[in-house]
């Protein structure tokens, strides 16, 4: 499916129904209007970045050429969606969109600030003690995610770019699973972007960040855990 420019436009003529949560839905499909955007494609999905701040995503399940299959998909993600909503952003909606002969359901989700970026932002700082305290909080509340996503049988795409804090608890930012296959928790798939930036600064600072892990570790036994899976990961 192509974009049509006046695509955003089209989404205001969804009916109510067919956008999940409709208040939420409503006002984030009017905060988009007139936004640029850019298409970012593969053979599977497609993932438009609204002016890096809404991200609207469908993917290859999401195609459907009979509107009761796609209304039953539509509802099966609505539950899903109040079911786990106290793990989700709450900036998101669920829209499912005539075109032509067929019906697709896309997501709209609003941009917060991950734990990526907030790492991202404390290595450009070069503030080396606050990425050390950082990468303990996001180790911890990334395997908490992922303990508490499997308890619920809920496999998103958990990254530290889908993933922040919401009052100290994991928040999943990314977009809702749309098929039945489970997502791998990949501890090191998670952390290797910011491990690669990690390794590239001056050994001097490599050196700090390890020492001020060490000096949180000493604090609390579980972060000593946590402290020898960093050194694990970094070493690979």
């Amino acid at each position: 499916m192509s974009i049509p420019d006046h695509f955003f436009s089209l989404l205001k003529e969804i009916p109510a129904r067919s956008i999940w949560q409709p208040k939420i839905g409503e006002k984030l499909i009017n905060d988009i209007q007139d936004k640029a955007f850019q298409l970012i494609e593969n053979e599977k999905n497609q993932i438009l970045d609204i002016e890096q701040q809404w991200l609207l995503y469908s993917g290859e399940s999401d195609i459907f050429f009979k509107e009761n299959i796609a209304r039953q998909h539509f509802f099966s993600l609505t539950q899903q969606q109040q079911k786990f909503k106290d793990y989700l952003s709450e900036q998101r909606c669920l829209m499912l969109v005539e075109h032509g002969e067929q019906w697709r359901l896309w997501q709209l989700v609003k941009i917060e600030q991950s734990l990526s970026s907030l790492l991202t932002s404390a290595i450009a700082q070069d503030s080396n003690k606050k990425t050390a305290a950082l990468l303990l909080v996001s180790m911890e509340k990334f395997l908490l995610a992922a303990q508490q996503f499997s308890e619920l049988n809920f496999y998103p795409d958990l990254t530290l770019d889908t993933l922040t804090l919401h009052n100290n608890k994991p928040v999943f930012l990314g977009f809702m699973p749309t098929n039945e296959e489970k997502q791998e928790y990949d501890l090191k798939r998670a952390f290797t972007s910011i491990f690669t930036q990690i390794l590239i600064l001056p050994k001097e600072d490599i050196k700090e960040i390890l020492h001020y892990l060490e000096l949180y570790a000493q604090s609390h036994k579980d972060n000593k855990k946590l402290l020898n899976s960093l050194q694990a990961l970094l070493s690979v």
